[in-house]
């Protein structure tokens, strides 16, 4: 997958400045993954495919408690038991989401290797999965392995605005 073959489904953007990216990167003290910049950059946060919320940088960062906010599901509920090889309890809690779904399971990358992303299962198997190195290949594999969703689904983009979803 590449940035040209998403279909934004309207010329609007949600918070897409990359000087964001660059201001949140200095406050956390890590980089966002290796693609996170340009996909802000060009559709800015949103949801992609019907599917996954991808969140920008101030809404990680200055949500109404910032990554506390995001990450607090992951710290008080801490039950990814399956691929803990991949990703330990004491790693995890110091993830940053990137993404969720509608399936609640969470992209995070962690402070210390910024472009290794993870999904975390919301489903009954919560299980962890490594999703790639870097945040395209990360989308792919949510949008084509088959594990979160069945695979096919449109590449369109709508820029969100952060209310909750509408299912």
């Amino acid at each position: 997958m590449t940035l040209d073959d998403i279909l934004p489904v309207t010329d609007e953007r949600y918070h897409n400045n990359p000087l964001d990216v660059d201001l949140v990167e200095r406050v956390l003290g890590t980089n966002f993954p290796a693609g996170y910049r340009e996909f802000i950059a060009r559709f800015g946060g949103g949801v992609l495919a019907d599917f996954l919320r991808i969140f920008p940088p101030r809404r990680i960062l200055y949500s109404s408690t910032g990554v506390k906010e995001l990450r607090h599901p992951i710290d008080e509920n801490w039950f990814w038991q399956q691929g803990a090889a991949l990703l330990a309890e004491t790693l995890g809690v110091e993830t940053i989401p990137l993404a969720d779904t509608k399936c609640s399971a969470e992209l995070v990358f962690h402070l210390s290797t910024p472009n290794r992303i993870y999904a975390l299962s919301g489903d009954d198997d919560k299980m962890i999965y490594f999703a790639g190195d870097g945040f395209l290949p990360a989308l792919q594999w949510v949008l084509t392995s088959g594990v979160l969703v069945n695979p096919g689904r449109e590449l369109r983009f709508q820029p969100w605005n952060f209310k909750p979803w509408s299912i």
